[in-house]
This record gives structure tokens, C-alpha cells and sequence, in this order.
């Protein structure tokens, strides 16, 4: 078939250009700091929070629970809802949960 592409034309050369000149004395502005706001619920339970929750997200906040005495799992699942493990906030829409560390 024919090409719509002219064969007479200057061959071309393909180059690289490396910089490697450091420059100083350069100041950048500082980035302004990110804020964002967010919903901090301390010990939270689940029934209490969903609406929080939903509330929260529609308007674009971050939803962050404390929660002081974490629950190690061993409390039946009747009551996780009521003591909640960070798993469990996390399932039902938290974006961060902070516990302390087991045994402190």
C-alpha cells in the first residue's frame, strides 16, 4: 500500500541529554501545610457511631477512633459491637483506629 510519509526526508538522530549540573542557592517555598478535618470519637461503639460515620463521609471528613481499653478479641461477639476490636471500627467505615499496645 502507499504511505502517506516521504522517504526523501533528513534521517533523524535521537539524542539523550543527561543533566548532571547541580545548582545551589536555589530556595524552594515551603509547601503550606495539608489540613483536613476529621471526626475523632473516643471509645466508640459501633450502634452509636454509624450514623457519625455516614454523616462524616458524605461531607469529606476523616473518621479516627480512640479507643482507650482495646478489646483483644477475647469478649464473645455478642458484645463486639459494645467493645469493638480495631478490626470491627475499621469494617464499618473508620479510616483510623489508635489503641495502645496489649499488656500496657
Amino acid at each position: 500500500g502507499e504511505t502517506p510519509f516521504a522517504l526523501d526526508g533528513d534521517e533523524i538522530e535521537h539524542h539523550r541529554i543527561v543533566a548532571t549540573e547541580i545548582v545551589g542557592g536555589l530556595q524552594f517555598a515551603a509547601p503550606e501545610p495539608i489540613l483536613q478535618n476529621a471526626i475523632v470519637l473516643l471509645d466508640p461503639r459501633i450502634p452509636d457511631c454509624e450514623h457519625l460515620i455516614e454523616a462524616g463521609r458524605k461531607r469529606g471528613l476523616m473518621i479516627m477512633a480512640v479507643v482507650p481499653k482495646p478489646n483483644d478479641g477475647s469478649k464473645a461477639d455478642a458484645l463486639l459491637s459494645y467493645y469493638p476490636t480495631a478490626e470491627a471500627l475499621l469494617e464499618v467505615g473508620m479510616h483510623q483506629v489508635y489503641e495502645p499496645p496489649i499488656g500496657s
